[in-house]
């Protein structure tokens, strides 16, 4: 389903659309036979990460709608949260292989993939992760149906105003406290708020795409390497609590090395990135927003009819 809004509707036409386009998304995911469970979970989980990253765009004019549906959402993502963080574990071995394969013998990285999906298998069984995907299908629908009767003002550009600073705002001061006092709390929490500014300017990249699109693709690669070094980070406490899932000490702590360096790497190519896309103030951003809001709405409609040929000579 597009997630984008269409300047020819109002601005509830467009949260009820789009939320119900990814809602319906979600649920497709679910009922799919043919996707793999754990595919399922991120694409779902995804999925309401998008609408409540739209939610956010209007909860200054909407406070109720947003604090009830978010919370929906949210709570229902967290019945299979456990369930993508072991997926992400696997994911981070693979970035491991791929940067140090020729410093660190294979069978290392074989072992450790072996007991991931191991322990991985062992909580989809304990956790029932079909019975929760059931759950959270539900749940979903429940939204589905109330989206349906949403109330969003509709002021043009100052119904998403407000949100789209409040979001921005946050994931500035994120950014200056990671940077501050770096840790690997810091950093996940400047991620998830990157994320949802990164969803609202593909929201609202139609305004201007030639600009919006680019600048959503340098947030996404900030967005990626931001998640990469917390996968990173959730890997490496999983050595810490399961060292002896590798045949020896030295080759944990060699491993453990690794994580650190590439983390490190991961974090030098973030802040230089981070700098250009986080350069403007939350106010500057929204006035340059408004500015593309305005011209936008302004454009004339595309001709019903073609142009009418002229034939030379007449």
């Amino acid at each position: 389903m597009n997630y984008s809004f269409d300047r020819k509707r109002t601005i509830q036409e467009n949260v009820r659309l789009i939320a119900r386009g990814q809602l319906r998304d979600a649920l497709s995911f679910i009922d799919d036979p043919d996707l793999d469970a754990h595919a399922t979970v991120h694409e779902v989980r995804k999925a309401g990460k998008k609408v409540r990253a739209l939610l956010r765009l209007v909860r200054l004019v909407a406070e109720d709608l947003y604090e009830r549906e978010n919370a929906a959402i949210r709570d229902s993502a967290r019945r299979i949260s456990e369930l993508r963080d072991l997926t992400a574990n696997l994911e981070s071995v693979d970035l491991l292989e791929n940067r140090f394969e020729t410093a660190v013998d294979g069978e290392i990285f074989s072992q450790l993939r072996t007991a991931l999906e191991a322990r991985r298998a062992a909580r989809s069984e304990d956790l029932d992760l079909e019975a929760r995907l059931t759950r959270v299908r539900e749940d979903l629908a429940s939204t589905l149906d109330r989206s349906r009767s949403w109330v969003v003002p509709d002021d043009g550009f100052d119904a998403l105003a407000g949100g789209l600073r409040k979001t921005y705002g946050r994931a500035l001061r994120r950014m200056r406290e990671a940077f501050d006092e770096p840790s690997s709390e810091t950093w996940h929490e400047w991620r998830k708020r990157l994320k949802y500014h990164r969803y609202q300017t593909v929201l609202l990249t139609d305004m201007w795409e030639a600009v919006l699109a680019e600048r959503e693709e340098q947030i996404h690669e900030l967005t990626d390497l931001l998640g990469d070094d917390n996968d990173l980070s959730e890997l490496r406490e999983v050595l810490r609590k399961e060292p002896e899932w590798l045949d020896n000490e030295d080759s944990t702590v060699g491993l453990v090395a690794l994580i650190d360096r590439l983390r490190a790497e991961l974090q030098e190519r973030t802040r230089p990135l981070a700098r250009r896309v986080l350069a403007e103030s939350a106010d500057g951003l929204v006035a340059r927003y408004r500015t593309y809001w305005d011209a936008w709405q302004a454009e004339p409609d595309d001709f019903a009819e073609a142009d009418p040929v002229i034939e030379p000579g007449r």
